[in-house]
C-alpha cells in the first residue's frame, strides 16, 4: 500500500461496518462511514473532506482529514472550522431522529513520523483539532480534546493495531495510469471468467474500485474517466479478446465487448489462453502492488492480475504459471 493511503485507510477502518482486523473506535462510538472526498460548503467556498462519518444516535458528523506528509494547507485547515452541520444534513440527506442540534468534529489522522510538522501547521493556521497519530503498532490521540464524550472514551488510551491498516483505498484520482491499468485488467479477467459478453464502464469501475459509490458525483466522474482510459488501453493491448466501444448517441457510456474468451470453445486450451492474455496485459517493467501486511484483512479481494488468475487455478502456489499440455 502506498504510504500516502495509510492515514486515509485508518480513518475508514475506524468507522467501517465490516470487520477488517483493525479496531473500530468510531464505529463503536456510533459512527458509520457516509462519504469520501466530499466537497463541503464553508464560509470561504468549499473544503474537500477526506472522510465523513455520521452518528445517527447522537446527531454528529466526524470530518476526517488524512495527512501523509508534514505540510498542512493552512487555508484548508481554517475552512474545516467553518463547515456548517445544517448544510451537511441537507447535502448528504441524513435522517435526524431527534431534535438536538447537529454538531461536527474535525479530526486529523497523520503518520507518526509527520506529527510535529502537522501540529506546527495547525498552530500556524490558528486552529486546534484532535489528531490521531498512526504508528506501526498503535494509534494514539493528541492535540485538542474530542468534544464528543464517546469518542473521547474510545481514544482515552493508545489503541493497539496489528500492523498497517487494511488496503481499502489503494487508488485515487491522482494515481498513475499503471495503477488504474492493474485493477481494470484484473476486473476484465473477471468478466471473462463470468462468461459476460460485455461490461459498461460504470460497472467496470464499480468492480475495480469497490468504494466508488461513496464518492460524490464530481470525484466519481474523475475516476470513471480514468477507468475508461484504462479500459481503452487494455482493449488495445488484447484486441483479439476485447473491443472498446466508445459512447454514442444511443449509449451514454462507453463499454468493453468480449470478442473471444478462454472460457469459450475447447476447454482444453483454457489455461494457455489465459496465460497468453496475462502476457499481453503484463509489461516487463511493471511494479507489483504492495500486499496487505501479515494478519491484515482487506475489505475486498486482491485486485492484482496474479490473484485473478490464481482464483481461476491458472497459477500455482509459488506464483508460477501452470502449463497445460492438453489431454494426456
Amino acid at each position: 500500500m502506498d504510504k500516502r493511503f495509510v492515514p486515509l485507510n485508518a480513518l475508514i477502518a475506524f468507522c467501517s461496518t465490516a470487520r477488517t482486523g483493525w479496531p473500530r473506535p468510531f464505529f463503536d462510538a456510533g459512527y458509520q462511514l457516509f462519504a469520501l472526498e466530499f466537497p463541503a460548503p464553508c464560509a470561504e467556498g468549499r473544503v474537500a473532506v477526506d472522510v465523513v462519518a455520521w452518528s445517527r444516535s447522537d446527531a454528529r458528523f466526524a470530518l476526517g482529514e488524512a495527512k501523509s506528509g508534514t505540510n498542512v494547507d493552512e487555508d484548508q485547515a481554517r475552512r474545516y472550522a467553518s463547515v456548517q452541520p445544517s448544510t451537511l444534513v441537507q447535502m448528504l440527506g441524513v435522517t435526524l431522529t431527534q431534535a438536538t442540534p447537529v454538531q461536527t468534529q474535525v479530526v486529523y489522522a497523520v503518520l507518526a513520523e509527520q506529527l510535529d510538522g502537522v501540529l506546527i501547521g495547525l498552530s500556524r493556521a490558528g486552529v486546534s483539532y484532535p489528531v490521531l497519530v498512526v504508528a506501526e503498532d498503535s494509534v494514539r490521540h493528541t492535540g485538542a480534546a474530542f468534544d464528543h464524550d464517546r469518542l473521547a472514551a474510545q481514544f482515552a488510551a493508545p489503541i493497539p493495531v496489528p500492523g498497517p491498516p487494511p488496503g481499502i483505498i489503494t487508488i485515487d484520482s491522482g494515481s498513475p495510469d499503471e495503477d488504474f491499468d492493474r485493477v481494470v485488467k484484473a476486473s476484465l479477467v473477471g468478466v471473462l471468467a463470468n462468461h459476460a459478453p460485455a461490461i459498461s464502464i460504470p460497472s467496470l469501475a464499480e468492480d475495480a474500485l469497490p468504494y466508488l459509490a461513496v464518492y460524490p458525483n464530481g470525484y466519481r466522474s474523475q475516476l470513471l474517466r480514468r477507468v475508461e482510459a484504462a479500459a481503452r488501453r487494455a482493449s488495445d493491448a488484447a484486441p483479439e479478446t476485447f473491443a472498446f466501444v466508445p459512447r454514442s448517441g444511443t449509449s451514454g457510456f462507453a463499454s468493453v465487448r468480449v470478442l473471444d474468451s478462454p472460457e469459450w470453445l475447447d476447454p482444453r486450451g483454457r489455461t494457455q489462453r489465459y496465460q497468453a492474455l496475462a502476457g499481453r496485459f503484463t509489461s516487463p517493467n511493471r511494479r507489483r502492488p504492495t500486499s496487505v501486511g501479515e494478519g491484515q484483512l482487506s475489505l475486498f479481494a486482491e485486485d492484482d492480475l496474479e490473484r485473478e488468475l490464481a482464483e481461476l487455478d491458472l497459477i500455482d502456489d509459488d506464483g508460477r504459471e501452470e502449463v497445460d499440455d492438453g489431454p494426456q
